[in-house]
């Protein structure tokens, strides 16, 4: 490959890259701070697992309180912390690692486990 095509080949890949970067600082922007939000709530959190919206009914109806943010989202989500105990006794419930991954993003009920407190 001769100097001028590799020079063509990195501008393109320079572009795409540029756009990508572009798009996601957009997106990042648009989103007026939910995923930094996001971030935080998790950072509270030791242990998150995938519900099903009759679980997060019955949650509610059991006191345990959706978080305002995720409403915020489209679609709107329930993300809720629940007791360490309540968790371990569920049956059905799914755990998921607490990262920024497709299982998390995608899942539209979330059952938060804080951690638990020092003194």
């Amino acid at each position: 490959m001769d100097p001028i095509e590799r020079q063509k080949r990195r501008l393109r890949s320079l572009k795409f890259r540029l756009k990508t970067r572009s798009w996601e600082l957009r997106q990042y922007h648009l989103s007026k701070g939910v995923w930094l939000r996001l971030a935080r709530l998790l950072a509270e959190a030791e242990q998150a697992y995938v519900i099903t919206a009759e679980d997060a009914a019955l949650l509610a109806q059991e006191g345990f309180e959706a978080e305002p943010l995720g409403k915020e989202f489209e679609p709107p989500k329930w993300l809720g912390f629940v007791s360490r105990e309540r968790a371990e006794t569920a049956s059905g419930w799914r755990r998921i690692e607490l990262r920024r991954s497709p299982s998390l993003v995608s899942a539209q009920y979330l059952a938060l486990v804080r951690f638990p407190e020092t003194t």
